[in-house]
């Protein structure tokens, strides 16, 4: 599959969509993801042989809708998935709650295209640097596990095209971290002077 030039979208929201924001501003500080998309929603559509797909697509603008699957067209891609509901964390009668959930942080990665990747389809270097990334962000409680098996698995809960060959190997390769974020709804409003 191949999108031309997709926007990673900000969104200036409260809650889950807050936690992912910061997250994802902080992994663009790494040059070699190009696209770090932001909270990916499960599509449900019927292919070519009328069976039913699941796809993640994250919003960028316009009711415009970008498939986050793997892409012959960007060099390296992120995108966040939820795996549970919300679950309230912190809850007093007179103070704002604060809320937990967990969440998957997708990679997939051409690893032709990286300036200098000379480890075939080991990511461990860049395994270790969003890593570096997540643990230090104040919105991650917790990193559960770290799945790079295969892209089923690394896609788990969606459709991928091709997954028994093209996006399994070479010159292909991605990781998945599932992990858990805090957030709340306070919907802080900062004063222009």
């Amino acid at each position: 599959m191949s999108y031309t030039n997709p926007t990673d979208t900000e969104i200036s929201s409260i809650g889950l969509d807050a936690a992912i924001t910061i997250l994802q501003a902080q992994l663009k500080a790494l040059t070699w993801l190009n696209k770090v998309f932001h909270r990916a929603y499960t599509h449900r559509e019927v292919n070519k042989l009328g069976k039913t797909i699941i796809i993640p697509k994250v919003w960028e603008a316009q009711n415009e809708w970008y498939d986050c699957r793997p892409n012959d067209a960007v060099i390296s891609q992120a995108f966040f998935t939820p795996l549970s509901e919300e679950r309230v964390t912190s809850f007093e009668k007179f103070a704002d709650p604060t809320f937990e959930q967990d969440i998957a942080l997708i990679v997939w990665v051409n690893v032709d295209q990286l300036p200098g990747h000379i480890s075939g389809p080991s990511l461990g270097y860049q395994k270790a640097e969003v890593i570096s990334i997540l643990k230090t962000s104040d919105s991650v409680m917790d990193i559960a596990e770290i799945i790079d098996i295969s892209a089923v698995e690394i896609y788990k809960g969606f459709t991928i095209a091709d997954e028994n060959t093209h996006y399994t190997m070479l010159p292909f390769a991605g990781f998945r971290v599932n992990l858990t974020v805090k957030f709340d709804y306070i919907n802080c409003v900062v004063a222009s002077s």
